[in-house]
């Protein structure tokens, strides 16, 4: 199960997840439909930069901690299905 493999990762990140357990295990949720939107915050986790006091610096991505899946589940698990419907709707047009 994801849960597990993010529970036990060094970062245990979560992207546009609704899967309950995989969600809360995660220390960083990202909601985001572009991947290339991530290189900033790829290059400032390599360089030990990364600082989730800094959103801003990551246009098009919404970070949750862990703390913000636990206070906010609803919200965050809403915000990441929505963002994984709108992508499936995008490709399963053809684009």
């Amino acid at each position: 199960m994801d849960a597990d493999a993010i529970r036990f990762a060094r970062y245990g990140f979560s992207m546009n997840c609704t899967n309950d357990y995989a969600l809360k295990e995660s220390k960083i949720n990202l909601v985001v439909g572009d991947m290339g939107n991530l290189i900033p915050l790829l290059e400032d986790i390599q360089a030990g930069r990364f600082n989730m006091q800094s959103p801003g610096r990551y246009s098009g991505v919404q970070l949750f901690s862990a703390a913000d899946v636990i206070e906010r589940f609803e919200v965050v698990k809403g915000a990441n299905k929505e963002m994984k419907g709108a992508l499936k709707a995008t490709y399963s047009e053809g684009h």
